[in-house]
């Protein structure tokens, strides 16, 4: 789980898409696939709040 105000959230979703649609090669990875990487972790139990 985790919070973006509605800036962040439609710039999350166009960074995937362009990810998406360059086969995922070039740039960097997307925020949404980092946050879904560090939530696989060992380790990482329960919902954390970054403010």
């Amino acid at each position: 789980m985790f919070f973006v105000n509605e800036f962040l959230e439609k710039l999350m979703f166009d960074e995937l898409k362009q990810s998406c649609r360059s086969g995922g090669f070039g740039g960097f990875l997307p925020g949404m696939k980092q946050i879904g990487n560090v939530a696989a972790l060992p380790g990482i139990v329960g919902v954390c709040v970054i403010f």
